[in-house]
């Protein structure tokens, strides 16, 4: 498989997991996940241009905070009265 494959299939895990995370009709609420998203994506993109092994533990590491900063705008979309998943 190919770093292009490989991150492709992470990126598919990733939109899994956060469906698991985000209750119905939060995707319609201004909720922000910080730059999280954005850090997963640069370390992304970096290690699937050099291949390191320094920079695929940052993807776990962006990856693992991306989904904690959805984890907490689920929590906040929660106590505003939202439905919970």
């Amino acid at each position: 498989m190919t770093r292009a494959e490989a991150a492709r299939k992470l990126c598919e895990q990733l939109q899994r997991d956060v469906f698991k995370i985000v209750p119905p009709g939060m995707g319609h609420w201004p909720a922000c996940v910080g730059d999280a998203d954005v850090e997963f994506v640069v370390a992304l993109t970096a290690w699937e241009a050099t291949g390191r092994d320094e920079q695929r533990l940052t993807v776990r590491a962006a990856y693992n905070e991306l989904l904690e900063a959805w984890h907490e705008a689920a929590r906040q979309y929660h106590q505003q009265g939202h439905p919970a998943r």
